[in-house]
C-alpha cells in the first residue's frame, strides 16, 4: 500500500472514532439530563431541613418560640401545630408546653385541656391583669386548677390587691408540696405559704406587707423580696420583725419601705449564707448594724434623703462588709444637691469595705460629670466610680 492509501485509511479511522466519541457524548448528555431530573425529584421529595431536625432540637425551637410570646401562648401553639403533622404531634405530646397556666386567658374547657396534656408535670399558675378578657372567669378556672394543687410549682398573682386577697382566701386551706416560687401582694402573710402548706418554698416576692407576727415563711426559703406597705405607719408595729425572717437559709434578700419602728440590737440578726442584699428602706443604718453577713458579695442600697449620704450610713461599721465585691447606690437629683460634692466622711464609708475585694463600686447620678478612681492605702479597690465632683481631676484618697 502506497503512502496515500495509508493516509486515507488513517483519516477514515479517525473520522469513525470522532463519530463514536460524538455518539458517546450525546448519550452521556442524555444520561446526565435524566440523572439531573432524578436528583431534582429526590430533592423535592426530601423533607425541609427543619423537618429533619432531631425531635429534641425541634422541641427546643418550638419551646423558645412559644415562651417568647407567652401572653398569646395558646394561639401560638395552635399556629405552630398547624404547620405539619410532626409539629402537631410534638406540641401535643410535650407536657412541658402545657404546664404554664394563665388563668385569665383560659375558659374551663381550655384549662382542662392544659391540665390533661401537661400530664403530671409541675404547673406554673399565672394571674395577670394584662390577660383579662370580658369572658374571663378567674374563680371558675381557679377552682379547676385547685384540683391539681399538688402539682403547682409557682404562683404569680400580678393583679390589684383585691384579686390577690381573694385568691389567697380561696386556696388558704390547700397544701402545695411542690410549690417553690410565689409572687403576690398582700398585707398579711398568707396561710398557704406557711411551712405546713408549702414545705418546699424557695422564692417569695411579697408586696404591700404590713409587718406582724404572722410572717411564718418556711426555712427552705432562699430568696426573699419584701416590699413593706407604704401606708402602714403604726408606732406599735412589730419592732423586731427581722428576727422572723428565715435567715439561716437565705442567699438573696431585698427589702423596700419604711423601717422606722424597728428596734434591733447590733449584730443580732445573722445571715450566714446571704450573698446578695438590696436595701431601699428608711433607717438603713440600724438594719446594717444589726445584721451579720460573712458571705455577702453583692450590695445595692438607696438610703432615703433623711438618712443622708452613704458615708453617713456606713460610718463606724468597721469592716463589716469585707467580702463584698459589688456595691451600687443609685442617687436621686435631690440627694445629689444635698451631697453637693462634699466627700467628708467617705473614708469611714470605705472602711466598711476594706481590702481589694470591692471589684465594682458605682455611685450613679442623673448627671455624670467625672470619672473617679478611689484608692485606699495605695491599693486601688474601685475600677469604676462615677460621681459628680465638680473638680478638674479624679479624686484620690
Amino acid at each position: 500500500m502506497d503512502v496515500l492509501s495509508q493516509a486515507r485509511a488513517e483519516l477514515m479511522r479517525l473520522e469513525e472514532k470522532v463519530d463514536e466519541l460524538v455518539r458517546q457524548l450525546l448519550d452521556t448528555r442524555q444520561t446526565v439530563y435524566a440523572q439531573r431530573i432524578k436528583v431534582d425529584g429526590l430533592i423535592r421529595q426530601r423533607p425541609a431541613a427543619i423537618q429533619r431536625l432531631p425531635t429534641e432540637s425541634l422541641l427546643m425551637i418550638l419551646t423558645l418560640d412559644i415562651q417568647s410570646e407567652d401572653r398569646r401562648g395558646i394561639a401560638r401553639k395552635q399556629e405552630l401545630a398547624s404547620v405539619s403533622r410532626r409539629w402537631r404531634d410534638v406540641i401535643l405530646d410535650t407536657p412541658a408546653l402545657w404546664s404554664s397556666i394563665r388563668l385569665l386567658q383560659l375558659d374551663g374547657s381550655s384549662l382542662k385541656t392544659h391540665l390533661r396534656r401537661s400530664r403530671e408535670s409541675c404547673l406554673d399558675i399565672i394571674i395577670e391583669e394584662a390577660d383579662y378578657r370580658p369572658e374571663s372567669n378567674l374563680f371558675q378556672c381557679l377552682d379547676i386548677a385547685m384540683s391539681c394543687a399538688h402539682r403547682w410549682r409557682s404562683l404569680h398573682v400580678m393583679d390589684h390587691d383585691l384579686v390577690s386577697a381573694a385568691v389567697a382566701d380561696s386556696i388558704h386551706h390547700l397544701n402545695f408540696p411542690a410549690l417553690e416560687n410565689v409572687t403576690i401582694q398582700l398585707p398579711t402573710y398568707p396561710k398557704f405559704l406557711t411551712p405546713t402548706h408549702a414545705p418546699t418554698l424557695a422564692y417569695l416576692k411579697l408586696g404591700g406587707y404590713a409587718v406582724s407576727e404572722d410572717f411564718l415563711a418556711p426555712t427552705t426559703l432562699k430568696t426573699l423580696h419584701l416590699a413593706l406597705d407604704p401606708d402602714y405607719d403604726d408606732p406599735g408595729a412589730f419592732y423586731d420583725f427581722p428576727h422572723f425572717i428565715p435567715s439561716q437559709t437565705l442567699t438573696t434578700l431585698s427589702l423596700t419601705g419604711g423601717t422606722d419602728h424597728w428596734r434591733l440590737q447590733p449584730n443580732s440578726v445573722h445571715f450566714p449564707h446571704l450573698r446578695s442584699l438590696s436595701l431601699f428602706v428608711s433607717k438603713a443604718k440600724q438594719f446594717l448594724c444589726a445584721i451579720v453577713t460573712p458571705n455577702l458579695e453583692r450590695f445595692e442600697m438607696c438610703p432615703l434623703l433623711r438618712d443622708g449620704f452613704p458615708a453617713v450610713v456606713f460610718c463606724d461599721l468597721r469592716a463589716k462588709f469585707k467580702n463584698v465585691r459589688s456595691f451600687t447606690c443609685p442617687f436621686t437629683s435631690a440627694m445629689e444637691e444635698r451631697f453637693d460634692g462634699d466627700y467628708s466622711g467617705i473614708e469611714g464609708f470605705l472602711h466598711a469595705f476594706p481590702g481589694d475585694k470591692l471589684a465594682e463600686y458605682s455611685l450613679l447620678y442623673e448627671n455624670l460629670k467625672e470619672y473617679c478612681v478611689l484608692e485606699l492605702d495605695d491599693v486601688e479597690i474601685a475600677p469604676r466610680m462615677n460621681v459628680s465632683t465638680g473638680a478638674d481631676s479624679p479624686l484620690k484618697l
